[in-house]
């Protein structure tokens, strides 16, 4: 219940930056208040005898930045997946069927990249896998950050394409490596901690990314006013994309950084890869 709260508030908090404005003392207020809450919930599993989620397991080193660079991760794919069919249907005046398709084949790559993924990650491990996706990934987002009215359709599809194939490289195998370093009684802690923080990041980050490009978008409409209404709701929606990827890219870079620091451990658990692919 302190943990439902907690993240509840800090998640109103950032959603609601956009309305109330970034320094606004009742969202600075929820912001410190969902802190205050989580930090309950964490020292009271700390002291209990029979925690609800064993937080003990970030001590691991290899869990916790596997964990955090898997929260990155799953920002990176959820929010892509809103703000997308936003640039179609708003920036490009287009129908939603066709933002549709653009999802489409991304998923498609992603589903059949994961099928080799696991085979792979147990043969090799996990850099031969996490520094070509994130370089990948990398590159793919950052593509993103220059799309305008004139950029075309099948531009959109074929890098949205790739980088869920670079998302499928990292997904699985950042989750195994984690829990592949804990005792084999922390892994159902770890699996139940591995699967909050993913609920939490996909909540979190399309919260934190709309909340940019709605400032972002605003910021530009208050200083374009020589443009018709309906131009400059489409160019205002492309800009606050822009700069949403920009916030996205940046998360990737950091678990780059993160992902580098991984050591993994050498007698990987290949059971614990099966059931992530198949939580997956």
């Amino acid at each position: 219940m302190y943990s439902t709260f907690g993240f509840g508030l800090i998640l109103f908090a950032f959603s609601s930056a956009s309305t109330f404005g970034i320094a606004s003392a009742p969202l600075i207020v929820t912001f410190i208040l969902g802190l205050m809450i989580i930090a309950i919930f964490t020292f009271r599993q700390l002291r209990i005898k029979y925690p609800v989620l064993n937080i003990r397991v970030f001590k691991n080193k290899t869990f916790a930045l596997s964990a955090v660079s898997s929260m990155l991760v799953y920002i990176t794919m959820a929010t892509p997946a809103l703000l997308i069919p936003m640039y179609i249907q708003t920036g490009l005046g287009l129908s939603a069927l066709l933002s549709g398709i653009v999802v489409l084949p991304g998923a498609g790559c992603n589903g059949l990249i994961m099928v080799y993924t696991g085979k792979v990650f147990d043969k090799y491990g996990i850099k031969v896998l996490a520094i070509p996706g994130f370089i990948l990934l990398i590159i793919m987002t950052f593509l993103y950050l220059f799309l305008t009215a004139d950029t075309p359709f099948w531009y959109v599809v074929v890098v949205y394409a790739i980088r869920m194939v670079a998302l499928g490289l990292l997904i699985m195998p950042l989750n195994t490596v984690g829990l592949n370093a804990l005792e084999s009684e922390d892994i159902s802690h770890g699996t139940a901690i591995m699967n909050s923080l993913r609920i939490i990041a996909g909540a979190m980050g399309t919260a934190i990314s709309i909340t940019i490009f709605s400032i972002a978008a605003k910021s530009y409409t208050s200083t374009h006013h020589t443009m018709s209404k309906a131009k400059l709701i489409k160019v205002s929606t492309i800009h606050g994309v822009d700069v949403a990827f920009m916030f996205i890219t940046v998360l990737i870079v950091i678990g780059t950084i993160l992902a580098l620091f991984i050591k993994e451990e050498r007698q990987r658990q290949s059971s614990n890869s099966d059931n992530q692919s198949e939580n997956l």
